[in-house]
């Protein structure tokens, strides 16, 4: 069985970045960001490799958008991991809308032709939205399951498990080709070896121009980005217990306006 398995990817800041507000202040200052891959998405990669180790045949490609002096490097990544081939669909805007990229992945996915899965994270961490996935697979008319934390594989299906909101737990059969946004616990992402990553480094990276795609109204226009208002400093009570109380029943009742 000769087909391919593809892995959506998106760069997103570290969660210990500090961001800055560049001036004009409507755009943030991206020389201080540093980027990784995705975390939901590293599931993704795992799934995929362990996918290819299931058949042997298949070819794992992943797919990621952005300006291509930093994209390629979360592409390189993926390819230390273990990933065969890697495509960077290039644009210099800032990350557009997730139906607009949809567009754009689902017709890239197309032209390479002959998917067995098509695999990404169940969202990004920068903007949580959790829509890429379904409007891929309404770009590509493909089944599509979400949240998924266990899966088995066939070469025509998955059964896929789902954990839901309350603890509660499903099993999907789904035909394939299909789009699967994966979730944390669905496997443990390896780490890079260092022969990996000196085979990434020769490795060439294909690349897809789709500036002129994504050069459409995106609805939402940003006026302008300001820092959230710092917190008032913290007032320490004294005195005995009883007038502690007192004060403290007066603060929430009169400044937190809790009670």
């Amino acid at each position: 069985m000769s087909k391919n398995i593809f892995v959506c990817l998106k760069q997103v800041p570290d969660t210990e970045t500090r961001f800055k507000i560049s001036d004009p202040d409507t755009k943030f200052d991206t020389s201080t960001i540093k980027w990784i891959v995705n975390p939901y998405d590293e599931f993704a990669i795992e799934e995929a490799l362990k996918l290819k180790a299931q058949f042997p045949d298949c070819s794992t490609i992943a797919l990621s958008g952005g300006p291509k002096s930093r994209v390629g490097e979360a592409l390189r990544t993926a390819l230390a991991m273990g990933i065969d081939e890697a495509i960077l669909l290039h644009f210099e805007k800032d990350w557009p809308s997730a139906f607009t990229l949809a567009k754009a992945f689902a017709q890239v996915i197309r032209s390479e032709g002959d998917p067995l899965v098509i695999l990404t994270g169940k969202m990004a961490i920068d903007d949580h939205s959790s829509l890429f996935g379904p409007m891929l697979a309404a770009a590509l008319e493909m089944p599509f399951v979400s949240l998924v934390s266990s899966a088995s594989w066939n070469s025509d299906h998955g059964i896929l498990g789902r954990e839901l909101e309350g603890g509660v737990r499903e099993k999907v059969r789904v035909s394939l080709p299909a789009v699967v946004t994966c979730n944390k616990g669905l496997n443990t992402p390896r780490y890079p070896s260092l022969p990996g990553i000196m085979k990434a480094k020769k490795k060439t990276i294909k690349e897809v121009d789709i500036s002129a795609q994504i050069n459409v109204p995106e609805g939402l226009e940003l006026n302008r980005l300001t820092y959230p208002p710092e917190r008032p400093a913290g007032k320490i009570l004294s005195g005995s217990i009883d007038a502690q109380v007192t004060e403290l029943v007066t603060l929430l009742r009169n400044e937190a306006k809790v009670l």
